[in-house]
């Protein structure tokens, strides 16, 4: 019993992680270094 517990609660923390993650939301961890990405090419660029 304790490692079906054990195991469903593995499964939902790395669903909560990849949604964290790879959500499409604004807060998304992807979207932050999609957004950063874009801001330091853009630096890069018009700093020559």
């Amino acid at each position: 019993m304790k490692q079906l517990i054990v195991l469903c609660s593995m499964i939902f923390l790395g669903i909560a992680i990849y949604l964290m993650i790879m959500g499409n939301q604004e807060g998304s961890v992807i979207n932050s270094m999609a957004e950063m990405w874009k801001n330091c090419i853009g630096f890069r660029s018009y700093s020559e």
